[in-house]
């Protein structure tokens, strides 16, 4: 059987569906990805940071975010499937569960599928969409090493930041903030999001 892994030649992203039955939680996939990424030292504090929170009585099922080499990893779980939306420089497709989406996967299964990530907020039609999905955006997502809790946004200012690239968050508190600069941006100098 031919099954394709959800890497895509002319994308820096990678798709995978999970069973839930496959891993116990949100966490258990993220402290199973983090030290695939090479990180060293900062794999062991995201690590960590993970079971603090975990610790501290957070939801395990939460979703989650965490940076990796040119896309940042984000884990949200579903009734029946964990979607994750990550980079495809690191090879998570080697670990247990991880499979992309298969090419001969029954019209039953899609369909269950598509339900599925559309409760959650994936935009996906069809099959195909589900090879490369993108969920950065549908939900506040607990991004462990910066200890923030938001949601991805573009956003378009009026001046330059210290960083060249801007991984920017919208906070439950409705304020944006940089994680690249680890700073708050000035409601001021947004043009638009």
């Amino acid at each position: 059987m031919k099954t394709r892994n959800g890497f895509i030649s002319n994308s820096s992203t990678s798709s995978f569906i999970i069973k839930t039955s496959d891993y116990e939680s949100v966490f258990d996939i993220a402290i199973k990805m983090v030290p695939v990424r090479g990180f060293d030292v900062d794999d062991k504090n995201l690590i960590k940071k993970i079971y603090e929170y975990e610790a501290k009585g957070f939801s395990k099922n939460h979703p989650i975010a965490f940076t990796t080499v040119n896309y940042d990893t984000f884990i949200i779980r579903g009734d029946k499937y964990y979607f994750v939306s990550t980079c495809n420089n690191h090879c998570f497709y080697g670990l247990s569960g991880f499979t992309g989406v298969d090419d001969y996967m029954s019209d039953y299964d899609t369909i269950k599928i598509l339900e599925e990530a559309k409760k959650i907020g994936i935009a996906a039609k069809d099959k195909d969409d589900l090879y490369e999905f993108e969920i950065k955006h549908n939900s506040f997502y607990l991004w462990p090493e910066y200890d923030k809790i938001g949601s991805s946004v573009y956003l378009y200012t009026k001046k330059e930041f210290k960083c060249r690239w801007h991984n920017v968050i919208k906070t439950t508190e409705d304020d944006f903030w940089c994680l690249d600069c680890n700073e708050k941006i000035d409601n001021s100098v947004i043009v638009d999001q």
